[in-house]
């Protein structure tokens, strides 16, 4: 039996409330890695200027925004649709994208009007690479009834703000991890030219404390 809010391939993007497409899954799939041991679960806010979810655990508030700009296709049909999920589970949906997929995420009202609200997701060959074998996998990603609390986050003045790749922030937080159980971040700031960032963590029977130049222009720190 296939319900009416199930699609084998997409449907026209007219006929969805929202509908996105992007040749991009792969970095849509480590997103959603990033963000499933963080938040677990969350709203996804879908706008014509594009998606984003802002939610916060005990220790964790998180931010992410993908502009309708740097989507290949996205059309939202509404002016706001707010959906429930659990990230693990759109995670395990998007786990086997590889670099020649592409991905299609729709929401439609059929969908949303069944006994088990869903999102539509395919993972699809991509047709312009000319591959010769074609597939389309179609996943429901169900949708969680989640109390929506309104979030002011007031305005902060910062003394520095630091941008690293994440993969040095990765390597600096692995060699703390081995020294103890918490790590401190501080600056300090010498001048335009001399700054440093310190890891410092403190363990039994070790301490360990790292230092990374950075640059100031203009009393941003970059």
């Amino acid at each position: 039996f296939v319900s009416m809010a199930y699609y084998a391939v997409p449907l026209l993007p007219k006929d969805c409330l929202v509908h996105m497409r992007t040749a991009e899954g792969v970095k849509l799939r480590t997103l959603m890695e990033t963000l499933t041991p963080l938040l677990v679960e969350g709203t996804l806010h879908f706008t014509q200027d594009g998606i984003y979810t802002r939610n916060l655990n005990v220790v964790v508030y998180g931010e992410v925004l993908l502009r309708a700009k740097d989507i290949e296709e996205y059309v939202c049909n509404e002016p706001r649709h707010d959906i429930g999920l659990n990230f693990e589970t759109l995670y395990k949906a998007l786990k086997n994208v590889n670099q020649e997929d592409v991905v299609c995420i729709q929401l439609t009202r059929e969908a949303l009007n069944t006994s088990t609200p869903s999102i539509n997701l395919f993972i699809m060959s991509n047709s312009d690479n000319g591959e010769d074998e074609e597939y389309c996998y179609s996943y429901k990603v169900a949708l969680m009834a989640l109390d929506q609390d309104t979030m002011n986050i007031p305005p902060k003045d910062f003394d520095s703000m630091v941008t690293l790749s994440s993969n040095t922030f990765q390597r600096m937080l692995r060699c703390c991890e081995k020294q103890g159980e918490y790590v401190q971040l501080f600056t300090q700031c010498i001048s335009d030219e001399v700054n440093y960032l310190y890891f410092s963590t403190k363990g039994d029977p070790s301490s360990l404390v790292t230092r990374l130049k950075f640059k100031v222009e203009m009393k941003n720190i970059i």
